[in-house]
């Protein structure tokens, strides 16, 4: 959901909307390169553990097209709780929950946001000749807990803190740097979010955005009569919580208190759409290596098809002055992309039968033989 403008020069609406865009587009661009499978290499008995363990590819979590099906339906239970705790009992209590909540995970998003743009800058073979702290847990002969990370990065970790303990414990400075930190969580989650969550295939994608939007006409528009308000913008509203990316309402970055807003829904859940469009371009590759240039046709029209309906929500927004249920546009719009393109290419029928869980069973399969 994007929220309206009221009052404003036309400079700063552009400005703030343009902001906006562009924080959403770059969490989807590096979050869908995060999303690629490592390349599965054959153990080399002469390279350290260690060394091989770094090659590894990041646990990671499937949406799979019964998981797709429960999404609106869990959303809208969760969101009425959210709505009807903050209606009879209070904002405060919620709050503080979710700042305690948001403070924990955040420093692990943040942190892990922080490590793969060092290891992008300094490039995965210097990174993996970096020396490293290894903290391992072994009970009896089973590994409980390890972890492995360049000390270097040790460096990056009050920086990973600064944001969340701000949040938490000093609220006059998070109140001075309020949509910068912001930013730097919610963003933070999105990256996360979309590196380790992935759609399982085409058919999943198209069940979760069709659901969701759905799900967020709903909650925008088809609750006002029911409850009187937009439950979602009730929500949006009354949570002071990074699940949401800010823009001042100003030509000037730290011109305004104000900010126009976009919730972090609208980029994560079509996000995972792109992202799996990108993984579908490197499954046609020759070649399935990332690290190589391969064509992105799916990835392109699905990202540009993103930034298209974003724009039109936020003219819709600004025209009419009223919050917009951001899905009503973005959903179709991914969609008819990815199929379009699929046509082009003249693959409608296969595109359908990828899926990342065959992928990886292929991957497997080689890296075993």
């Amino acid at each position: 959901m994007a929220d309206s403008e009221h009052g404003l020069d036309l400079a700063d609406v552009v400005v703030s909307y343009i902001g906006l865009i562009t924080l959403a587009t770059i969490s989807i661009y590096s979050g869908s390169f995060a999303s690629l499978p490592a390349l599965k290499k054959q153990k080399d008995p002469n390279k350290p553990e260690d060394q091989d363990e770094d090659d590894e590819e990041p646990v990671s979590e499937e949406i799979r097209l019964e998981d797709a099906y429960w999404f609106p339906i869990i959303g809208s239970v969760v969101l009425l709780g959210l709505y009807l705790f903050i209606k009879y009992v209070s904002t405060h209590w919620i709050n503080i929950l979710l700042q305690w909540y948001f403070s924990v995970i955040t420093v692990a998003s943040v942190w892990n946001m922080l490590l793969g743009a060092a290891k992008t800058t300094v490039g995965a073979k210097r990174w993996r000749a970096l020396s490293h702290l290894t903290l391992t847990l072994n009970h009896d002969s089973d590994r409980v807990f390890r972890l492995h990370y360049p000390v270097i990065s040790l460096g990056l970790l009050p920086l990973a803190l600064y944001p969340s303990v701000t949040y938490m414990f000093f609220p006059a400075i998070m109140k001075s740097q309020y949509s910068l930190l912001m930013d730097i969580m919610g963003l933070s989650l999105s990256f996360m979010a979309l590196s380790t969550i992935k759609v399982d295939s085409l058919m999943t994608g198209v069940v979760l955005l069709s659901g969701l939007f759905l799900y967020d006409i709903w909650w925008v528009f088809g609750s006002k009569p029911v409850f009187g308000t937009s439950v979602m913008v009730a929500v949006a509203q009354g949570l002071d919580a990074p699940i949401k990316i800010l823009w001042p309402k100003s030509k000037y970055i730290f011109g305004s208190n104000d900010h126009t807003m976009l919730g972090l829904g609208d980029i994560v859940v079509p996000g995972m759409f792109i992202a799996l469009a990108l993984r579908y371009d490197l499954h046609l590759s020759t070649h399935r290596d990332f690290s190589k240039p391969f064509a992105k046709p799916f990835f392109t029209a699905t990202l540009l098809s993103y930034i298209l309906g974003l724009a039109t929500t936020v003219l819709v927004m600004h025209n009419f002055q009223s919050a917009q249920p951001a899905l009503l546009y973005l959903s179709p719009a991914c969609i008819s992309a990815f199929l379009f393109t699929g046509w082009r290419q003249g693959v409608s029928k296969e595109m359908w039968q990828f899926s990342d869980t065959k992928e990886k069973q292929e991957k497997e399969a080689t890296k075993t033989d």
